[in-house]
């Protein structure tokens, strides 16, 4: 919790710049835990970032499987200034979530981001 402060009061230094976030890692964790929210801004008055995951039907929403349970324990987080472009991307494509055919225990992660011609 005490690393997830420092990412988060990095994140708002950037979001007072008006510069775009994105939290990407292996946090080892599970959606809506202390550690996720910390991170996520649910707990300050700052922007609260979007989980990309939740894009993903709930059945295929895991990136590990622990002793027979299935675990989101790597994430995509971005700031609200990029929640556009997420969603401007089609929903089948935002975020994806592939096996990795025996390269890792992990399942792999992607997400799209469709930005507009300037």
């Amino acid at each position: 919790l005490g690393q997830a402060t420092v990412v988060r009061r990095q994140a708002i230094r950037a979001l007072t710049n008006n510069q775009n976030v994105i939290v990407i890692g292996d946090f080892n964790d599970t959606p809506n835990t202390p550690v996720l929210r910390q991170l996520r801004g649910l707990s300050d008055e700052w922007a609260d970032f979007v989980q990309t995951a939740e894009s993903v039907p709930l059945e295929d929403r895991y990136t590990y499987i622990y002793q027979d349970n299935r675990y989101l324990i790597d994430h995509i987080l971005i700031s609200p200034s990029l929640q556009d472009e997420f969603l401007n991307t089609p929903a089948t494509d935002r975020c994806q979530i592939f096996d990795s055919d025996g390269l890792s225990d992990h399942r792999g992660m992607i997400v799209r981001l469709q930005f507009a011609d300037f």
